[in-house]
């Protein structure tokens, strides 16, 4: 009885392929942001973990007061910004600040701002990194034509 050529290669074994060993936890690490998006005539302050390590004790300290739905809300004072205990690798939280046009037409709203994020891993020092924000640039973005 003849063996195909194919039933011979499938019947050899073949060494195992050798995947690269993952990177070392210790070289894993988080990558904490305080992003703006304005999308849809809404602006929202966005905080995520771009790393692939997990962020504990997250907090973000604004340069100045950021007051949300038009003007009856601290958002900058939010526990979520201040008592953040745990931030996975990829997540991010959204959080609603306010209507595009009011923010951009509130004097004192619209001004720039630092946002000092910092948080801690483990087996690492406590790390902090400054975002500069400047909502002005958002004014003259073209509208949508439907």
């Amino acid at each position: 009885m003849k063996v195909s050529k194919s039933s011979r290669s499938a019947s050899r074994k073949r060494p195992p392929v050798k995947s690269e060993d993952p990177s070392p936890v210790s070289a894993r690490s988080a990558e904490v942001v305080l992003d703006v998006n304005v999308e849809n005539d809404r602006v929202h302050l966005v905080l995520a973990n771009c790393g692939d390590a997990v962020a504990t004790d997250v907090q973000v300290k604004f340069s100045r007061t950021l007051v949300g739905l038009s003007g009856s809300l601290r958002v900058s004072s939010l526990p979520i910004f201040t008592k953040l205990g745990v931030l996975r690798p990829g997540r991010t939280v959204k959080v609603f600040w306010d209507a595009a046009p009011t923010l951009l037409a509130q004097k004192g709203q619209s001004e720039p701002f630092v946002a000092t994020v910092s948080w801690s891993e483990r087996s690492r020092s406590r790390q902090q990194v400054d975002y500069h924000h400047d909502l002005s640039v958002y004014r003259q973005l073209p509208a949508a034509l439907d």
